[in-house]
């Protein structure tokens, strides 16, 4: 997952990038790669706007990252946002329409925001949100006008012996 940092009002990305990585197996999120100096933070947009929003945040490490985004996430309308100025689309890019913010947020700043004090210059914002479900059977729901990429982890038996092996997976799309 890469964030950026961005001008809110024209949408353009603006210096530091940064990139983590993560995996979702079964309910269990896990994030590696963050970078010194920040915290990875889930910022729900609640039914009652920013005051809510920030109250509601959750810091990776600190609390469990339930399947996200939460039912109490209204979301927004991700690619359709404008710009502050309203010249353009403020996510042209983006692949997944609905789901959650996953912020990079200074680590000195994680207490001033959970407050409601808003520096946007201290959040490195996704360039895309996440979306999972928990699911004792394994499967994984994706919202309308949304993609998801995933990437298979098989453990080989330790009896195989070395060589190429063809694995098949098949996704069989809802009904």
């Amino acid at each position: 997952m890469t964030f950026t940092g961005k001008n809110l009002v024209t949408g353009a990305f603006l210096g530091t990038t940064e990139e983590i990585i993560y995996s979702v197996t079964g309910d269990t999120f896990v994030a590696t790669g963050i970078p010194d100096g920040y915290s990875l933070i889930y910022y729900p947009d609640m039914d009652g706007g920013f005051p809510v929003n920030v109250e509601n945040i959750l810091v990776y490490g600190e609390e469990t990252f339930p399947s996200l985004p939460v039912l109490e996430d209204i979301g927004d309308d991700y690619c359709n946002i404008r710009t502050g100025d309203d010249s353009e689309l403020a996510n042209p890019d983006a692949l997944v329409c609905n789901g959650a913010k996953l912020w990079l947020v200074e680590d000195e700043y994680v207490n001033a925001l959970k407050l409601g004090n808003w520096a946007p210059n201290s959040i490195l914002f996704e360039t895309d949100l996440i979306t999972y479900t928990v699911s004792s059977i394994g499967e994984v729901l994706v919202p309308a006008l949304s993609t998801i990429t995933f990437y298979p982890q098989f453990d080989v038996d330790n009896m195989a012996t070395d060589g190429d092996y063809v694995i098949y997976t098949t996704v069989n799309p809802a009904q």
